[in-house]
């Protein structure tokens, strides 16, 4: 821990250089300052506490898609539900892995603001405009993928169904543009109960958004894509009635300013950074969903890989939930100029990660509830998919311990603001080392879908393990100062 004389020099350089930037936002609601780290249990109490209700909302958002496909399987039309599918992935895939990941730059800014006392508005603002620019280059590639599709062999068919499907998700674009920014503003300042309100009601009547719209207004395969539209109006209105009502529009997006078009570089630095690490890493996962179409027993291969995709998706949410978690108190404690709680929050959150991957290794391991996750996608009558279903869950724990722990890591990085370094790892763990292992095992080596996954368990060890190394060599004393010059700069 530095010593007082350090710490209060350190307080008065960041005072002296925000003091100017000061002027019309004296007058804005601050910040609660985060309690002052005291021991390790305390801030792992602290942490799960954030990390909870975060892991739920982002449990209840994943449903989303599910029930919309569930409603779409059931019209018994299989080009529609391919489409579907498709145009799901597709649009995670071009939209909303992207804007996920510009929106980190917002968990570093926002948390160590939020950790100095200084008002966030205009980086909700700033990182608003940012997005819905960015959506514009977006959409475009939207209108253009069923062409890629075609291109690569799709049916007219079903590429004509996925264009149409990726219109009507359209909206949901620029609805991402401001949801992702507020959740985050919230977050940095420890609010997450919100959004898991907001999640779980949503959720809920979705069922019944989709069952208007695809079975009772007729609109077939198009209503899956209409009711995801609704619901995500829903939730941001919903969101931002919360907000408004509890009094703290000011602390959250504050009032309209000019500063929102400055500070693009600094902003934008992180923010393509970040993205590029989210962006990595997705992209080379999806890539093993589409290369299993060209495996021998394609429909098998295919169904197998999905299945457990959607099963490592739903319980990595808790990974993510504490990686978020992880970003908010790292960046709380640099705004603050504690270095070491800094410290202290980092250790927390990488003490966490063994504690979750214990509790989805025996999930998917147990047979009891090994069988019953997999009686969710099959009615056991395909012996086949079965043994190669449980023989991905076997190596989605072991890329589980790996992907798990790097997403917390990465989630440290992001606090600390070091998003750069982290896109560089991810170049080499997935471009360079994964993928290509991945193919080797898959085709040359005849693994099929078991050789993709034993290839890709290759690119979060690679990650863990650098991302450690990483934050291990990190002068905390060092990163305090320039987080409270990066604060000055944004605020």
């Amino acid at each position: 821990m530095p010593a007082p004389a350090e710490w209060q020099a350190r307080r008065r350089r960041r005072t002296a250089t925000a003091v100017a930037a000061e002027g019309a936002r004296a007058l804005q609601p601050l910040p609660e300052r985060p309690p002052p780290p005291a021991t390790l249990s305390q801030e792992l109490t602290e942490q799960a506490h954030l990390a909870g209700p975060l892991a739920l909302n982002l449990i209840a958002n994943y449903s989303l898609n599910i029930v919309s496909l569930s409603f779409v399987g059931k019209l018994g039309d299989t080009s529609q539900l391919a489409a579907a599918a498709l145009g799901t992935s597709l649009s995670a895939m071009s939209g909303k892995i992207p804007l996920m990941g510009l929106c980190g730059a917002v968990d570093t800014l926002a948390s160590q603001a939020s950790g100095a006392g200084q008002p966030v508005g205009i980086i909700f603002q700033r990182a608003t405009l940012f997005l819905m620019l960015h959506c514009l280059p977006i959409a475009a590639a939207f209108v253009s993928l069923p062409a890629l599709l075609a291109a690569l062999g799709q049916p007219a068919e079903v590429c004509a169904l996925v264009r149409a499907y990726l219109l009507a998700l359209l909206p949901n674009l620029f609805i991402d543009a401001v949801a992702r920014p507020l959740n985050r503003i919230l977050v940095a300042q420890r609010m997450t109960q919100p959004q898991m309100a907001v999640g779980l009601v949503v959720a809920v009547q979705h069922v019944a958004a989709c069952w208007l719209c695809v079975h009772r207004l007729g609109m077939g395969y198009l209503g899956a894509a209409v009711a995801s539209v609704w619901s995500n109006v829903l939730s941001l209105a919903l969101l931002v009635g919360w907000v408004a009502a509890a009094g703290l529009g000011e602390r959250v997006w504050g009032r309209p300013s000019r500063e929102a078009f400055t500070g693009w570089r600094q902003f934008a630095g992180l923010a393509y950074a970040s993205a590029a690490m989210k962006c990595i890493e997705s992209w080379s996962f999806s890539l093993m969903n589409i290369l299993s179409g060209w495996l021998p027993n394609a429909a098998q291969s295919v169904a197998a890989i999905s299945v457990a995709f959607n099963l490592y998706g739903i319980l990595f949410m808790g990974f993510s939930a504490f990686a978020m978690a992880a970003s908010t108190r790292v960046g709380n404690s640099l705004g603050a100029g504690s270095a070491s709680g800094a410290r202290l929050a980092a250790l927390g959150a990488a003490l966490a990660a063994p504690v979750i991957w214990i509790f989805v290794a025996f999930v998917l391991t147990w047979p009891p509830s090994q069988a019953a996750l997999l009686s969710l996608f099959t009615n056991g009558t395909d012996e086949v998919l079965l043994q190669r279903m449980r023989s991905l869950l076997y190596l989605v724990v072991v890329l589980e311990l790996f992907d798990g722990a790097q997403t917390i890591l990465s989630g440290i990085i992001g606090g600390v603001g070091k998003q750069k370094r982290g896109s560089l790892i991810n170049v080499l763990a997935y471009w360079l080392c994964a993928v290509p292992v991945a193919c080797l095992l898959g085709f040359w080596a005849k693994q099929g879908v078991v050789g993709f996954y034993s290839g890709m368990c290759l690119g979060p060890a690679i990650q863990t393990f650098a991302y450690l190394a990483l934050i291990l060599r990190l002068h905390w004393g060092a990163e305090a100062d320039a987080a409270m010059q990066r604060v000055a700069a944004a605020t």
